[in-house]
């Protein structure tokens, strides 16, 4: 949506509503006027709102004139922009406005990401006031907001960037480190990016993006529950390097032990609640295997131990199929990282519980593939390879 700048007309308020009326039955318009002029020291803004109340009675085709004035100067900016999705309320209720920089409405409660209709800030840490106008009333996560910075000569202009791919206004602004962080909820997953500004530069780049799904994997294992934490940061040659925190807590919810590690995802792995394994309480045991994938998460008894082990998903792999780390259970009931298991990298193509063998399956190329067979031995709880085979088909 491009806001553009125009002045109203009487001629338009009137022809307006007529025009709705016939293509979408639209009531008689509504329009409220609000001046506010505590939210800036250096401007006032007047907003000029018509609702034209649509038949459900709950959505709004809206159309909002807003005029910006320099306290100082007298030179004015005019703003015209229309939608068709906005709240009962919005643009029409005055106070619906929040200023961090006059502390108007600053601790008003927000609810579902919502700022209000004007907030203004100082967005790009230059020590002037920045607003922002709510361009719809969004949905779960939050309204959408159009981002407008001052320039120099104390004008207005729409920051794209953060228009475009921000959005929603941050719930942090952090002078110091030059950054805003953007959380958003929606539906089972919890997200948080990071945006830092070079004032040198004038531009704008998406530092960190981290992800908390609401799902916990509670029936992977009898003794503990598991959680996943992913964050994905922006590389210079436009890849994305990508962080795993996985919270492993007793049945009772209390946290024993957080394993992270970071890897290269073609994508943002773990969005799927559903895709983990257990070889020790069944959970989607025999659900289909494919190209080798077993699962984001798997529980095994991977030394055999009689202990439920951990299998991460730590590359998307090739055409042998991912890659995974594994993390073995030790007296204490924590997790330690078996480097020879990990070092493999591929699951395991077979289990033989009575030699305390694993088998894996690694796919060469199309033509061969390559079986290495290894045994454990518990009395120094170590590996070793036994037998290293290249079969041809």
């Amino acid at each position: 949506m491009n806001l553009i700048q125009i002045k109203p007309s009487s001629i338009a308020h009137v022809l307006l509503c007529p025009v709705l009326l016939f293509m979408f039955s639209c009531k008689q318009p509504d329009t409220h006027n609000c001046v506010h002029n505590n939210l800036s020291k250096d401007f006032s803004f007047e907003v000029n709102a018509t609702h034209f109340l649509m038949e459900d009675g709950v959505q709004d085709s809206l159309d909002v004139f807003i005029k910006i004035t320099n306290k100082h100067t007298k030179t004015e900016k005019e703003l015209h922009f229309g939608n068709g999705w906005m709240f009962e309320g919005t643009y029409t209720d005055c106070n619906r406005v929040r200023s961090y920089t006059t502390h108007v409405n600053e601790d008003a409660q927000i609810a579902d990401n919502d700022y209000g209709d004007i907030v203004v800030a100082d967005l790009n840490f230059d020590g002037k006031d920045d607003f922002v106008l709510k361009k719809n009333s969004g949905g779960n996560t939050g309204p959408d907001y159009a981002f407008y910075l001052q320039d120099k000569k104390g004008g207005f202009a729409e920051d794209r960037f953060l228009t475009d791919s921000v959005g929603y206004f941050p719930d942090d602004i952090d002078v110091s480190k030059k950054q805003i962080t953007v959380s958003t909820t929606s539906f089972l997953v919890v997200g948080e990016r990071i945006f830092s500004y070079n004032t040198d530069t004038q531009k704008w780049q998406k530092k960190r993006h981290t992800i908390w799904h609401d799902f916990e994997y509670t029936k992977l294992s009898k003794a503990f529950n598991l959680t996943i934490t992913t964050s994905k940061i922006p590389q210079p040659d436009e890849q994305d390097s990508v962080y795993i925190a996985v919270a492993v807590m007793d049945k009772k919810g209390t946290l024993q032990q957080e394993i992270k590690f970071g890897s290269d995802f073609f994508e943002l792995p773990f969005t799927d609640g559903t895709d983990a394994r257990s070889y020790i309480t069944g959970f989607n045991k025999d659900a289909e295997v494919m190209d080798k994938d077993h699962g984001n998460l798997v529980v095994a008894d991977f030394n055999f131990d009689g202990k439920d082990d951990l299998a991460i998903k730590c590359e998307q792999g090739g055409n042998g199929g991912p890659k995974y780390k594994y993390y073995v259970q030790e007296a204490k009931g924590l997790f330690a990282e078996d480097k020879f298991l990990g070092d493999l990298g591929y699951f395991p193509a077979t289990f033989i519980a009575t030699d305390k063998t694993l088998i894996f399956k690694i796919r060469l190329n199309a033509a061969e593939d390559e079986f290495i067979t290894c045994r454990y031995t518990t009395a120094i709880h170590k590996w070793r390879v036994v037998k290293t085979e290249t079969r041809t088909y």
